[in-house]
């Protein structure tokens, strides 16, 4: 099962961790990150969930996201999920957060990625 990195109030990683699918300890926080696929027109990839996915099912959902691991960074993070998720590789390093979204349990990063030229080979998961 995944470890995670929990996470204080101020967003700073903590030396305690916990596993994947189950309750934030009380006074910590997690991260999750998703990555928003543009092409040259604006337009934006989305994906629909799973009938069968836990959280949301069915759901129109952006093409890459997911829990930051221990001892993983938010960059890092969102390349693993645009690998594991569309295929894709991407050095997110140099492409800053956008946006920070604050839910009961944590944050959500999000990076906002243009690609250009033709339609990336999607290799979905």
């Amino acid at each position: 099962m995944e470890q995670l990195t929990v996470y204080d109030a101020q967003k700073q990683p903590t030396a305690a961790t916990m596993l994947r699918d189950t309750p934030v300890p009380n006074d910590g926080y997690r991260v999750v990150v998703s990555v928003l696929l543009f092409n040259e027109a604006g337009e934006l990839l989305i994906q629909k969930r799973q009938s069968t996915k836990k959280g949301w099912p069915s759901y129109w959902d952006y093409p890459a996201g997911g829990t930051v691991k221990a001892g993983e960074s938010c960059y890092q993070a969102a390349e693993r999920e645009l690998l594991e998720e569309l295929g894709m590789t991407l050095s997110s390093e140099k492409i800053p957060s956008r946006l920070t979204v604050k839910f009961e349990e944590g944050w959500n990063e999000l990076y906002f990625v243009q690609w250009t030229g033709a339609n990336p080979e999607l290799c979905l998961q």
